[in-house]
């Protein structure tokens, strides 16, 4: 598909090519757990915080992601251990401490999704997530000091691989914020 050369994207707008949305996506996913009883978290392996996850993709839109995230959650595929541990404890405390129904805590869990920045390119929603990733880290890293404790269940220090004239590249988050 050939665009406008002097088209210049906004960031704002959802363009789409069929149902594709053209652009990548950061997207962040929170679940406030801050509203119950502290006591009672504990129980389930729970803290009273505000637990967030911050991801990019190149999906078609957020409901495929939504989809597929939730895939790879329930059978433990290319996602970081402690989320699916996560997920089954909150599954549990939601059904058996409150008044939801299964849809809504499948709606909970896998598809309360935000999507918080857009970009031209790969690199680019790398970098931004890399920096959503570090804001969090750092109110994650000031952990109890603050009155709503927030826990970052993404990884800062994650890696993605470029492809270059020399070959494969592995960016660290410090190369991220340093080359443009």
């Amino acid at each position: 598909m050939k665009l406008n050369k002097k088209f210049i994207y906004d960031g704002k707008r959802i363009i789409k090519v069929k149902t594709r949305e053209l652009y990548h996506f950061i997207y962040e996913r929170i679940w406030d757990l801050t509203i119950y009883d502290q006591k009672l978290l504990e129980s389930y392996g729970l803290k009273k915080a505000k637990y967030v996850y911050v991801g990019q993709s190149n999906e078609k839109n957020v409901n495929i992601r939504n989809s597929k995230w939730k895939y790879e959650v329930k059978n433990d595929r290319n996602i970081v251990k402690e989320i699916p541990i996560f997920i089954k404890k909150l599954e549990r405390f939601y059904a058996k401490e409150t008044k939801y129904n299964n849809r809504q805590i499948d709606w909970l869990l896998y598809h309360n999704t935000k999507v918080i920045a857009r970009t031209e390119s790969k690199k680019g929603a790398l970098k931004l997530e890399k920096h959503f990733t570090g804001i969090y880290h750092d109110l994650d890293f000031m952990g109890e000091i603050l009155e709503q404790q927030v826990i970052l269940l993404s990884k800062r220090d994650s890696e993605f691989k470029e492809q270059g004239k020399q070959g494969l590249k592995v960016l660290k988050a410090k190369e991220l914020c340093y080359n443009s």
